[in-house]
């Protein structure tokens, strides 16, 4: 059933996860300028929809423990206090815009400040992060090993900096260092009362309609399907979706699913930290993948976006994979090529 819940309100006991079969942080100046004018005009005592929030509850089993293995620390605290794990099936461009303005407005205030009646350390714990014997669990961010997780806890969160000078930038990357300067510049000139009603506009009046999926439901199709609403997916980002769903189809062992699924995330890695490296002329993700596609398979239909739906609709099918003519080593070897 789908509630209308706040920002607040999400981040009650929820560790948030975006998966590696999503994209990265997609949105630019002109989505962020909408979301700080929707900010800015919505009244105290009045709720502005903020659009659609599709969670999925993730069971941490043998075969995933390594995605969550920096949020274990919460998610096996004793009853009653202990976290639920979740993936962000859709929406993850607003919370991640959210978050980052968060930080952006806790960075203004001091140690032994408060905002909206709690001090600067519980809105750290409930928004960013939670002390433990074993160092830092963060609330919200990307699975483990992603380039923007490790720029966000870098770049955004301010934590070991030290240890993640050598990460890739990629097109995501740069854009969430875009949003925090963004924001930054945004609230630098605020006076703490107009810090103060802007955080309590943000955790408070924004409001989602939190939907969670049913586990019957498969979240792999779900979000392809999805992909026209807000910032449409290239094909490239459609493409890796559908290679790790294929994943989940094989007949292979876990152990060459999970190799394979890790080779997909490199793979794509690479591609958009080269696709990215001229920052004054980023090349096109599109572009790229059907030059791929002409060389890769001798594909040489050049009318519109054929090539995608060559690659989408009739190769890198679940059919394809049923009829066992796209096996795992096509897939591996097709992964490998385009890096």
């Amino acid at each position: 059933m789908a509630e209308l819940y706040s920002i607040s309100e999400i981040f009650d006991k929820r560790v948030l996860r975006i998966p590696d079969f999503q994209r990265g942080f997609s949105w630019g100046e002109r989505q962020l300028n909408d979301f700080w004018d929707d900010l800015e005009k919505v009244p105290q005592d009045r709720i502005h929809y903020t659009g659609l929030l599709t969670i999925e509850k993730v069971k941490v089993l043998a075969s995933n423990i390594g995605r969550w293995n920096d949020a274990s620390f919460l998610i096996n605290l004793d009853e009653g206090t202990r976290f639920t794990p979740y993936y962000i099936v859709d929406g993850q461009q607003r919370i991640t815009t959210a978050i980052i303005l968060i930080t952006s407005i806790l960075d203004r205030i001091d140690a032994n400040s408060s905002l909206v009646g709690i001090d600067k350390k519980t809105l750290l714990r409930k928004f960013i992060k939670v002390e433990n014997p074993n160092g830092r669990t963060f609330i919200f961010g990307y699975e483990k090993d992603d380039p923007s997780y490790e720029f966000l806890k870098t770049n955004i969160y301010k934590e070991n900096a030290s240890n993640n000078l050598n990460e890739p930038e990629t097109l995501y990357t740069k854009n969430l260092g875009f949003a925090k300067k963004y924001f930054d510049e945004k609230v630098v000139t605020l006076n703490p009362y107009q810090l103060e009603t802007l955080f309590s506009k943000l955790t408070h009046n924004f409001k989602f309609n939190l939907y969670e999926v049913d586990e019957d439901l498969d979240v792999y199709v779900m979000f392809e399907t999805m992909n026209n609403r807000g910032k449409p997916l290239s094909k490239l980002e459609l493409l890796k979706n559908r290679l790790i769903y294929l994943s989940t189809k094989l007949d292979n062992s876990e152990e060459e699913i999970n190799s394979l699924r890790n080779q997909i995330n490199e793979s794509w890695k690479t591609i958009y930290s080269y696709l990215g490296k001229n920052k004054e002329k980023v090349l096109e993700d599109d572009d790229f993948l059907k030059n791929h596609t002409y060389m890769y398979f001798g594909y040489m239909d050049k009318t519109a976006n054929l090539f995608s739906e060559y690659l989408l609709d009739e190769y890198f099918t679940t059919k394809q994979v049923h009829d066992r003519i796209v096996t795992l080593e096509n897939i591996e070897n097709y992964v490998i090529n385009i890096q």
